[in-house]
């Protein structure tokens, strides 16, 4: 886990600690209902939406999260072993295969280097 998201992890515990959830344990989920349960798949996804649409980024998913994950890891030069890694894909050719869109920017060169070569 890069280091600046654990320090984030870190201080959403500290925080939750704050305001009075006394009942949660170390080894608690970090996102849980106040129950101490996990958080179900429709409420993430609902919680991901409502942020998504006051940063304008309508039609945003989890999954579509993960993928812009993958491509910032590789546009900033991490290999497919270890994004692999990071998404605990099974082998760097799963990575390959799901994520090995290239950025806006590297299409782009792609298209420039295009009309060059036929032009």
């Amino acid at each position: 886990m890069p280091e600046p998201l654990a320090r984030e992890l870190r201080a959403h515990r500290d925080r939750q600690g704050r305001r009075g959830f006394d009942r949660i344990q170390p080894d608690a989920l970090v996102f849980s209902t106040r129950s101490g349960r996990p958080v179900s798949r429709p409420n993430v996804l609902r919680a991901v939406q409502v942020q998504a649409e006051k940063l304008g980024l309508e039609g945003l998913t989890v999954h579509g999260l993960r993928h812009s994950c993958a491509g910032l890891l590789r546009d900033a030069g991490i290999s497919d072993e270890d994004i692999a890694i990071t998404m605990r894909h099974a082998n760097s050719q799963v990575t390959s295969v799901m994520y090995g869109g290239r950025s806006d920017e590297a299409k782009a060169k792609v298209r420039t280097a295009a009309r060059k070569a036929l032009g």
